[in-house]
């Protein structure tokens, strides 16, 4: 029997706790330790899991038993903290987004290549069951050909400061809804719309932040995409469809992991669940890290991550792309994109 890959976490927060209960439960995996900067929330976490070793910060990195990191550092670290992983000789699994810019992006994917190592990246709530179920129906043709897509989250205003202030509330929540887009259509080549960011202390400015868009994608399929925050119900309230020639796909909400999808044809009134795949057995709210654990299997096998590094860039250029400058003299947003990537293959496939 091949040795499970020996995982360590670099992160502390709340995250890394809806991460391990599906990390530690994994035959694949071992979860080796816990790292941050905070000593002491760490300990915590690693009581709380089972995990046997406790690390000051980064000085996990140099724990032989560990060949693979998962980054739950804060976003804006998270660029410059994998790449220290990938320096390291660890392969890395990073919380979205993977950077808050393209070239950080795209330096860290070719350091990792430069050092024959791998790099994932959230969400992996495309791998969840209604998920795939309902990608696969679309690519087995049950609406028909895809013309076009909606996607939208409607979010009351995040309460702390950090999290509402410049781009971090676009790269906090738009990853999970372009990685949904990238996964069914593949590459995008265009994005045009407009786009509201706040700079300033949020309690002096209460407005509504936002971006919303037109996404061209392969074969012209044409998606809108709206993000915003304020304004909203007290929870989040989203939406992802695909419009086919012969009928609509309703995906489950790409933040979480346990709706199933449903579609109808243009002609009819009542909606059909999408059956999943008979070996998608789990119907949990969170699956959490099962991108870290088809990563380690795709690591032993050689195939790349299904939490593909190259969608996650791609999925960076296409933020960055809605991500008006400070000060900007228009909302209006939007450009061609440079990068490219592949549609990861089905679980199963």
């Amino acid at each position: 029997m091949t040795q499970p890959t020996g995982v360590g976490i670099l992160g502390a927060g709340e995250v890394a706790g809806q991460y391990l209960p599906n990390l530690t439960a994994s035959a694949e995996i071992k979860v080796i330790g816990v790292g941050d900067i905070d000593y002491r929330a760490a300990e915590r976490l690693a009581r709380a899991h089972g995990i046997p070793r406790v690390f000051h910060g980064e000085d996990i990195l140099d724990c032989k038993e560990i060949d693979l990191i998962v980054n739950l550092t804060p976003i804006p670290s998270h660029y410059e903290t994998s790449l220290r992983v990938l320096e390291s000789g660890k392969h890395v699994y990073s919380e979205k987004p993977l950077a808050l810019a393209t070239s950080e992006g795209a330096t860290l994917l070719a350091a990792a290549e430069k050092a024959g190592l791998s790099v994932g990246c959230a969400p992996d709530t495309v791998l969840g069951p209604g998920f795939q179920a309902g990608r696969r129906a679309i690519d087995q043709g049950l609406i028909g050909k895809p013309i076009s897509g909606f996607a939208s989250m409607l979010r009351p205003l995040p309460v702390l400061e950090r999290h509402r202030t410049g781009v971090i509330p676009l790269f906090n929540m738009a990853p999970y809804y372009l990685s949904a887009l990238v996964n069914l259509f593949g590459t995008a080549s265009a994005v045009s719309g407009v786009a509201r960011l706040s700079y300033v202390t949020p309690l002096l400015d209460p407005s509504a932040i936002f971006a919303s868009c037109s996404i061209r994608f392969k074969g012209d399929v044409l998606c809108a995409l709206t993000l915003r925050y304020g304004d909203t119900p007290s929870s989040e309230v989203p939406t992802l469809q695909v419009f086919g020639t012969e009928g609509v796909l309703c995906l489950p909400n790409p933040d979480t992991f346990s709706a199933l999808a449903r579609w109808r044809r243009h002609d009819e009134r009542n909606w059909h669940p999408v059956k999943v795949a008979e070996e998608s057995t789990s119907h949990s709210s969170n699956l959490r890290g099962i991108g870290v654990v088809d990563m380690a299997d795709g690591i032993r096998h050689g195939r790349a991550a299904r939490a593909a590094p190259d969608v996650a860039l791609h999925v960076v250029e296409i933020i960055e792309t809605l991500s008006p400058p400070n000060p900007s003299p228009t909302d209006r947003v939007g450009g061609h994109l440079e990068t490219a990537c592949n549609r990861p293959s089905l679980l199963g496939s």
